[in-house]
């Protein structure tokens, strides 16, 4: 299963070299290279904000907090208005798979799911950017505490 991204006129940079110089410049492109970093950046916040899941934990987060598409396909093939745009997806359909993914759905559903008793015991991780991760994420930390 797939999980859908705005691929559609993304901006970016590009470079073009002028009298040997490289000015920032940007332009719109589409297509899957641009909505492979939404993808992609998605899948690096999950695991950077949840360090204690391994890849297989991260990536069913991510397909499972996506949200429906404001159109589907009818009968014909045709894209009309979805009745259920923007509510949990509960299982991948045809045309776009899991959905666009939602950040907010996949870090409220992961922070409601972690146990404090169960995450204590796991050990803590180092994240991407090298600091140790808290197998419990801070708002389920200080819940507990309360």
């Amino acid at each position: 299963s797939c999980v859908t991204a705005p691929g559609n006129n993304i901006s970016s940079s590009t470079a073009t070299l002028v009298n040997g110089a490289a000015p920032e410049t940007y332009a719109a492109f589409t297509g899957t290279a641009m909505a492979a970093r939404h993808a992609s950046g998605a899948l690096a916040i999950l695991t950077e904000r949840f360090g204690y899941m391994n890849n297989e934990q991260a990536l069913s987060v991510r397909k499972t907090a996506a949200v429906q598409h404001g159109t589907v396909n009818n009968p014909a093939g045709v894209a009309v208005a979805n009745p259920n745009a923007s509510k949990m997806v509960e299982v991948p359909y045809d045309r776009n798979g899991w959905g666009p993914v939602s950040l907010r759905n996949a870090t409220r559903r992961t922070a409601q799911a972690s146990s404090p008793a169960v995450s204590r015991s796991t050990p803590k991780a180092r994240t991407m950017s090298g600091r140790t991760a808290s197998p419990t994420p801070r708002s389920a930390r200080v819940k507990a505490r309360i």
